[in-house]
């Protein structure tokens, strides 16, 4: 008698699967790829970020018009060294040194003057009254409590104007000639430092 033999379909052997060290080096290379990939991105947001920061540094310094043109970088190097540091004032009319003698860095004196106004840039650098009012009044409180004014520019005087409703200041950091660079602020905008050169014959001086 033939004898039939039944098999069932599980028991089937299976091909054999990945082992554990193949599962795990195939995570790895793909981890490899992914942080090379992470890398690449990485380097491209630093390189980015560098030359954003070279470009605005490049574009930011030394724009200061001197006459004739725009400034040299010794020029500029020199306007700025003198914006931030204690400058002496220049001779007066009577070839004698003008009094009080020093322009301070920005920010050395507290005043009540408005925040980001010119006055309050000039009388953060010079000190003077905290009743003198809106800039086109200076000339006027400076003569009347006797301090020296005129129209002969000087390295450290404060530089006023009637222009506009209501006036302008500024510092005097080099005279050149008919030429004198100011110091001021809010003349492009409120809280706005800025350096140009301008006709000396258009301010009067407070010494």
């Amino acid at each position: 008698m033939k004898t039939l033999t039944y098999q069932s379909p599980y028991l089937v052997p299976r091909e054999p699967g990945p082992s554990m060290r193949q599962v795990s080096r195939g995570v790895w290379r793909r981890s490899l790829r992914l942080r090379k990939y992470s890398r690449r991105v990485w380097t491209g947001i630093i390189a980015w970020c560098l030359l954003a920061a070279v470009s605005n540094w490049v574009m930011g310094s030394h724009h200061l018009l001197v006459p004739g043109g725009l400034a040299t970088t010794q020029t500029a190097s020199a306007a700025t060294e003198a914006s931030v540091g204690v400058a002496e004032l220049g001779p007066g009319p009577n070839g004698g040194l003008l009094p009080p003698g020093t322009l301070a860095a920005y920010g050395t004196y507290a005043n009540s003057y408005s925040r980001g106004q010119c006055t309050w840039y000039v009388a953060s650098r010079r000190q003077v009254p905290s009743n003198w009012g809106n800039a086109n009044s200076w000339y006027y409180h400076a003569v009347a409590a006797h301090w020296s004014t005129g129209s002969a520019p000087a390295v450290g005087a404060i530089a006023t104007t009637t222009a506009g409703y209501y006036g302008h200041v500024a510092l005097v950091e080099q005279v050149s000639g008919n030429q004198v660079l100011v110091a001021e602020m809010n003349y492009n905008g409120l809280y706005q430092i800025d350096h140009r050169w301008t006709n000396a014959g258009s301010w009067r001086y407070i010494y």
